[in-house]
This record gives structure tokens, C-alpha cells and sequence, in this order.
């Protein structure tokens, strides 16, 4: 009978492989699914007929979460601390994950969610989570229950309408790393910013802000006490807004492939900056800074090419 489950997985008849096992009632069917599972250092490790697929892989989750309890299921649920599921190309959540209530690491990539499920606060011992180009338009309010959450990745998405609900982020106040990458934001809405104190990195890649949005933005970072990373690279950037004081432990900045010509005077009396990337820039030609640059000499000890 399992034969016969995984051959319908490889002729993508998943739904009917999965009433098939749902419908048994022989614990020993259940346990042939689930032998051989390990978890090594927190890790979950798949069955060998798993395979790497992201779509066999939610399949055995599946089966594990209507599975009789027994030691082996109470054991993965319980020592699963991080979890990566790649390429699963659903228009769902995958609702399975949420049974792994002691996570510390969640990945998923590829998808076409829209939101995240009310479920997702069920995940609070989570302190990294990535959700990569997974169709998200806007985040729910019970985002704001991952209270120890560090790193939060959301590159490739759509959160740039109004009702993307960009402000529950300003609730992690432990945050540490923010990636939003690719998002179409022309701007970050305020107030949110300046609630991430903790903040160490952002990445806003391959965003194309408006010059209004871009002056918030590099304000509020600027006031940031730990803030050590900004990426800006390809936002379509001319001017980089001047700030008067601030970023006193920012040690890179990333404004590589934009349009800038000329560089604001504060940068070299940044105290702790160690790395600037403007390759692909106009002030920035033939590895090094223009000629004409009245302040090229104080700036080339901290041009780095990537």
C-alpha cells in the first residue's frame, strides 16, 4: 500500500495519496510513513522516499500531524527546532507546520499565500522566520505574537499597498535583522522604524522609493542606537538624503547599482563606518571614486567594490 501512496505522489495525485492514508486505521501503515525520521542537532531529517521536494515534504508532515500519537511523533514534534520547506508552489499555507510548536527557525519559499494564518501566533517560541516570495500582500496582526522573534526575512513578496499591514512589525521589539527586499515599497509607513531599537541590520534591496519615503526612512535609521547594516542597493536612488547626526554604530552601507552622483558630506564623520559599496554608481567609475570628488581621498580608504 505505501508503494502504491508514493506512486500517486509521482503522478502529483497528492490530495488522493493523502485520503488514502487519512482513511486508514492500521497504526503500523502510519508508523511506515514516519520510520526512520531523525532529528540531528534540531534539524528535522526526512525519510529517504521524502526526497528533497517541497511538496513530499508537507506530505509527511501531513501524515505525522493525523497520526495516532506515539513515541516517535511525540518526539519529532517536540525536537524539531528548524524546519526549511522550498519550492512548494501552492496557493495555501501550508497549515502542517504549525504543529511544530517549538520552533526557532521557519523557512518557506515559493507560493502564493496572500497572508499568514491566524495559526502562525502558535509559533511563538520562533526567533527566525523567512518567508521567501511567497505571494504575502499583507501580514497579519497575530504576526505580533512572535514576542522573541530576532530575524525576520520577507524578500520577494508584495507588501507595498496600503493594506499590507506593515505597522504590526513595529511590535517585535527585539527584532535584529529585517529583510524586505524586493517588495515594490516606495516607502516605509512611520512610526515603525523608530519602534525597532534592537534593529542591527535592514535590507531594502531592489525597492524603488520615492524621494518623500527615502528621507523617512534614512532619518529614522539614522536615530536607530544599534544599527550596524543598511542595504540600499538598486532602489533607483539620485540623492542620498543628508541627516545631521546619527548612525554612530553603522559599520556598512550597501548603495551599490544606483544613480547617485555625489556623495553627502557626513558620510566620512560616520565614527564606526568600515564599508561603503557604490559600485555601480556614477560617482563610482573604473573602481574608484570620480576624480573631481572634492572629498575623494577620505572616502577611498572605506570604497569597496561589493
Amino acid at each position: 500500500m505505501k508503494e502504491k501512496i508514493i506512486e500517486l505522489l509521482d503522478n502529483d495525485e497528492v490530495e488522493f495519496a493523502f485520503d488514502l492514508v487519512k482513511g486508514s486505521e492500521d497504526f503500523g501503515f502510519f508508523k511506515s510513513f514516519l520510520d526512520e525520521t531523525t532529528i540531528e542537532d534540531g534539524c528535522l531529517c526526512f525519510p529517504d522516499w521524502v526526497g528533497w521536494e517541497g511538496i513530499r515534504k508537507c506530505f509527511f508532515l501531513k501524515v505525522l500531524q493525523c497520526s495516532p500519537e506515539y513515541e516517535l511523533k511525540r518526539k519529532i514534534l517536540e525536537k524539531t527546532k528548524y524546519l526549511e520547506l522550498h519550492f512548494l508552489n501552492r496557493e495555501l499555507f501550508p497549515n502542517e507546520v504549525l504543529q511544530f510548536t517549538n520552533l526557532v527557525y521557519l523557512h518557506l519559499r515559493g507560493g502564493k499565500y496572500k497572508s499568514l494564518p491566524p495559526g502562525i501566533k502558535r509559533l511563538h517560541t520562533l526567533t527566525d522566520l523567512n518567508l521567501q516570495s511567497v505571494g504575502l500582500v499583507e501580514l497579519p496582526e497575530e504576526l505580533s505574537a512572535l514576542k522573541i522573534l530576532r530575524r525576520l526575512d520577507l524578500p520577494g513578496n508584495i507588501l507595498s499597498g496600503t493594506s499590507a499591514n506593515l505597522q504590526v512589525i513595529s511590535q517585535l521589539k527585539l527584532l535584529e535583522i529585517l529583510v524586505l527586499n524586493s517588495n515594490d515599497l516606495q516607502e516605509i509607513p512611520p512610526f515603525i522604524i523608530p519602534h525597532l531599537q534592537k534593529l542591527k541590520s535592514i535590507s531594502l534591496n531592489f525597492n524603488e522609493f520615492s524621494s518623500e519615503g527615502l528621507t523617512r526612512i534614512i532619518s529614522e535609521l539614522s536615530e536607530l542606537p544599534e544599527l550596524r547594516e543598511v542595504f540600499l542597493s538598486s532602489c533607483k536612488i539620485d540623492t542620498m538624503p543628508q541627516v545631521k547626526n546619527g548612525f554612530k554604530k553603522l559599520v556598512k552601507l550597501d548603495l551599490g547599482e544606483n544613480n547617485i552622483s555625489n556623495l553627502p558630506d557626513y558620510f566620512p564623520k560616520l565614527p564606526n563606518l568600515k564599508w561603503l559599496v557604490l559600485k555601480g554608481n556614477p560617482v563610482y567609475e573604473d573602481g574608484s571614486l570620480k576624480s573631481n570628488d572634492r572629498l575623494k581621498y577620505e572616502y577611498e580608504s572605506w570604497v569597496y567594490d561589493e
